[in-house]
């Protein structure tokens, strides 16, 4: 993209000294290496003749990352680096916002409209006008697992707006500071903002491989029941494949190369309702072996070694530790990409381009 197509006014690369107090500004005191710093100095742009604002709130669930931005003017070309396995949802609130793709497509986001993108590397994104965006981060895989196939064809989601507000109210509160999170609470939100995200993808009617798209429907649906029924202690693959009116075969077919199979959803299920009912005040009411019961386990030994697996601790030392939700496989993934910071919520807002002494009164005190 050329530059007067962003502003009049020409773009400049901020200095690594720039760049460093933006760092400074959004974490506190923590800095990134030269080398990352100059890496994102070749790929961004700000106006030359107005301050650059850029404020984050941002808070990470177990199994996701969500955040509310807001930021001036910019360019930010072609990073030459993407996480992977991540899947980026965009809804932008106010602004204009351009994602011009590596394959010549140019795509212009205004008010109300909402992107799913895999890899920014493949991207130049530029804001036309001051912007506020609400982001999440998923899995990419993990979405994939509830059925819904991403498509680097498909960017913009052309979807009913109904979801749209929930997604967007429900951040909003989230990444609020004020908001007192718990265990159960930062799980509970993790799968409502899971379960919006995944029916907003799925209203837009991706279509793949017939099969493979087969699969994924079939593998949706018994997730569904399983998180209906995980708590009867009876649930396994073979009862599992009878409700929904296929072979067990079948089914196993459809969990192939999904990275886990069904017993195994089936157990991750009961862990995670334990641990709910470990954190919760009620569960602190009730043995091990009645919260096994509860969550559908056959025992208080098969418990113990699922929970064991899943977050490394018996559930007895979960409780008194639960105060604080335990990490995923996702989560710390997350984390070690993100850098040594591991605050649940992080809210932080940079300034570029006044005096030292001067406020813009859109930071907050």
């Amino acid at each position: 993209m050329d530059s007067d197509e962003l502003s009049v006014s020409p773009l400049r690369a901020p200095s690594d000294d720039e760049l460093e107090t933006v760092v400074v500004q959004l974490t506190g005191a923590r800095s990134l290496p030269v080398s990352i710093l100059r890496q994102v100095g070749r790929a961004f742009r700000v106006r030359a003749d107005s301050p650059f604002h850029l404020e984050i709130h941002r808070r990470k669930l177990p199994n996701a990352s969500v955040a509310d931005f807001t930021v001036s003017e910019m360019a930010l070309r072609r990073l030459p680096f993407s996480r992977p396995d991540a899947a980026h949802l965009l809804v932008v609130r106010e602004g204009v916002i351009v994602l011009d793709s590596t394959m010549g497509e140019r795509h212009t986001l205004t008010a109300g409209d909402m992107c799913i993108v895999t890899r920014w590397s493949d991207y130049d994104l530029s804001c036309l006008k001051p912007a506020r965006v609400t982001h999440l981060l998923f899995s990419e895989s993990r979405l994939r697992d509830r059925g819904v196939r991403l498509r680097a064809d498909r960017v913009l989601i052309a979807a009913p707006p109904s979801l749209r507000e929930p997604i967007v109210a429900l951040v909003g509160s989230v990444v609020d500071r004020e908001w007192m999170s718990t265990a159960t609470s930062l799980r509970v939100i993790d799968r409502a903002l899971e379960d919006l995200a995944v029916g907003l993808l799925l209203e837009r009617g991706d279509t793949g491989d017939e099969h493979d798209e087969q699969r994924a429907v079939l593998r949706a649906k018994a997730l569904e029941e399983i998180a209906e029924r995980h708590r009867d202690r009876a649930l396994a693959p073979a009862l599992l494949a009878k409700y929904l009116g296929v072979s067990l075969r079948h089914l196993q077919r459809a969990f192939e190369h999904s990275g886990s199979t069904i017993a195994d959803q089936i157990a991750s299920r009961r862990t995670m309702s334990a641990a709910d009912l470990l954190a919760s005040p009620h569960g602190r009411t009730l043995t091990v072996s009645e919260i096994a019961r509860a969550s559908g386990f056959a025992s208080a030994f098969e418990l113990r070694s699922a929970f064991r697996a899943r977050f490394g601790q018996l559930p007895s030392d979960y409780r008194v530790r639960g105060i604080v939700a335990p990490a995923s496989e996702d989560s710390r993934a997350n984390r070690e990409s993100d850098g040594p910071d591991e605050a649940i919520v992080e809210t932080g807002a940079a300034l570029l381009g006044t005096p030292t002494n001067a406020r813009d009164p859109r930071l907050p005190a």
